[in-house]
């Protein structure tokens, strides 16, 4: 009896600690929890309080700052100024049944609403700088005109003109009715818009021509605002380690990757465009195998075939990023590309799927970096970048509007700001 009484007390006693431990992690984690809570909401109130600072004093400011990325396109502008390379020119052909004096008013609604576009470079203080005009009357701007010829390749090409950046806005309307159709001529300066801004836009558009401006999304970040935070970003410690990152990146290259040109020292080159078209759907199916996004196949493939033309495992391209990791920007219609510098080095000894995750590996962390200017990385290395690489992806380029889908067309037209550009899109088709 003792024996068992002896047990049943140490059996107690046990459960008794192994309860008191369990409550004790308990209490730990949800101490630990609960701080975790406290730092996050701090963290969440701390950016909130940002966003509407800026805001605040966004909505107090005539003059903005230019982003780094803004600035080096005005400066490669300005140094080019006869060049229509950052021009982004579109044409949209619609059938008689749209008003053209409704079309009109909905470009100026959209305009009026997304007032950043409205912007005017200015000198002040020595700076260039944005001017902010909101209430400005742009009605002057988007201009209707009937002809009786159909709209031709001479009409479009005396469209197509470079933008006087002091002198006038940075966007171009114009409405052609002839006798078969509507033709919607369109033109924007890079300075003030990007590809996904575009699509944004001319969404609004069909929304004010349908009467659906309820379904208009709320533009949480305005580009006035969004140079600011650009701008303070500077000061935080993750500009610096930003730059820690791309030093690490490039410090060993002495120059960008660039493929020998096959030409005798006196020629010129010419302009020179290929096509390759793959089938969409046994893409998409091999990257859903093989656990890669789309983007990390074909970056892939371009650093492998780049490196057999270089001579190089070593290489320093260009490549591009949206600029709406954060979902703050994402309905905002500025300027909010990036230009990125991406470096690779391919191990022999790798097997090309060891390549890939490599690849994917260093595209996260550079992306995690977008907001670090390429104009500083550019000028502290002496880096001219020669080789560029784009991941568009599905684009968007149908305006559903009046009932109906009509293209946004692209225009053709002589825009090399890299030696070599590649390219990869997806088109319906």
């Amino acid at each position: 009896i003792i024996i068992v009484i002896v047990l049943i007390i140490i059996g107690v006693a046990n459960s008794s600690h192994k309860k008191q431990v369990e409550e004790q992690r308990r209490k730990e984690w949800q101490a630990k929890w609960e701080a975790e809570r406290k730092q996050r909401e701090a963290e969440e109130a701390r950016k909130k309080a940002e966003d509407r600072r800026a805001k605040e004093e966004a909505e107090l400011m005539e003059y903005y700052p230019l982003t780094h990325n803004q600035l080096g396109v005005y400066f490669d502008c300005i140094k080019n100024p006869d060049k229509i390379g950052y021009n982004l020119p579109k044409i949209i052909r619609f059938d008689k049944s749209v008003d053209s004096a409704k079309l009109r008013k909905a470009i100026i609604d959209a305009i009026d609403l997304h007032s950043y576009l409205k912007m005017e470079l200015v000198q002040k203080d020595g700076q260039i700088l944005q001017k902010r005009n909101d209430e400005l009357d742009i009605s002057d701007l988007v201009t209707i005109t009937t002809q009786d010829m159909e709209v031709t390749k001479e009409d479009i090409d005396a469209f197509i003109r470079p933008f006087s950046l002091y002198d006038e806005l940075l966007f171009r309307f114009e409405i052609i009715e002839t006798p078969s159709e509507v033709v919607l001529l369109n033109d924007f300066h890079h300075l003030i818009l990007d590809g996904t801004s575009a699509n944004l836009f001319f969404r609004d558009i069909a929304l004010f021509y349908d009467g659906k401006t309820d379904e208009i999304p709320e533009e949480t970040v305005d580009a006035f605002e969004y140079s600011l935070i650009e701008n303070d970003l500077e000061n935080s410690n993750k500009y610096k380690q930003a730059e820690a990152f791309f030093d690490r990146q490039i410090s060993d290259f002495d120059e960008s990757t660039v493929v020998t040109p096959d030409l005798e020292s006196n020629d010129e080159g010419v302009l020179c465009t290929n096509e390759l078209s793959l089938n969409a759907s046994e893409v998409h199916g091999f990257c859903r195998k093989e656990g890669i996004t789309e983007n990390n196949l074909f970056l892939s493939a371009t650093i492998l075939a780049l490196s057999k033309f270089s001579f190089s495992r070593d290489l320093l391209i260009s490549t591009v990023s949206t600029g709406r990791t954060n979902p703050k920007y994402r309905n905002t219609i500025g300027m909010l590309v990036k230009t990125l510098p991406f470096a690779c080095h391919i191990k022999s000894e790798k097997s090309v799927k060891n390549l890939i995750e490599d690849v994917n590996e260093n595209w996260l962390n550079t992306l995690n970096y977008e907001f670090y200017p390429y104009t500083k990385i550019a000028n502290k290395y002496d880096l001219t970048p020669e080789f560029l690489y784009i991941y568009q992806g599905e684009i968007i380029e149908d305006l559903n509007m009046n009932g109906k889908t009509y293209e946004r067309e692209r225009i053709d037209y002589d825009s090399l700001r890299f030696k070599i550009s590649f390219n990869v899109l997806e088109e319906n088709g």
